[in-house]
């Protein structure tokens, strides 16, 4: 029987498939977080109008997968506005799910019923959060 050296070896040099996914998800988080602060200095109007924009770029032929970043920018930056998606659940934040809609209600609390359920833990590796903004996950 063998040793298996050449396995470790590749993993070792390339990294796990999960890692080398990890890896190109984070890139397109890099890219998306390049266009946060343009975004942000949108009005609601112009945040509504990107929309059309993005149609008539896809009209004259521009690929989906160029725009995603600035998609996914002005999609966050959207929900953020309108039901502050990525604060809803800070603690610091003092939210009251009294001001959801009554169909969102019931998500809202078997979410925060899993994160109260979930023991802390310090992010690690990858996952140690932008250094750019820290405090936030």
């Amino acid at each position: 029987m063998g040793v298996p050296i050449v396995g470790p070896a590749m993993r070792k040099v390339f990294g796990t498939r999960n890692e080398r996914m990890v890896k190109r998800y984070l890139r397109v988080v890099e890219l998306v977080n390049a266009y946060e602060d343009k975004v942000k200095e949108l009005t609601d109007q112009e945040l509504r109008e990107r929309t059309g924009s993005f149609r008539e770029q896809m009209a004259g032929g521009a690929k989906p997968v160029d725009m995603l970043p600035e998609v996914f920018a002005v999609a966050r930056e959207a929900m953020d506005r309108n039901v502050g998606i990525r604060n809803i659940f800070n603690p610091d934040l003092d939210f009251d799910p009294s001001s959801l809609p009554d169909d969102v209600r019931p998500l809202y609390d078997q979410v925060k019923a899993q994160i109260d359920s979930t023991d802390p833990a310090e992010p690690e590796g990858d996952f140690l959060g932008s250094e750019r903004r820290p405090g936030l996950r």
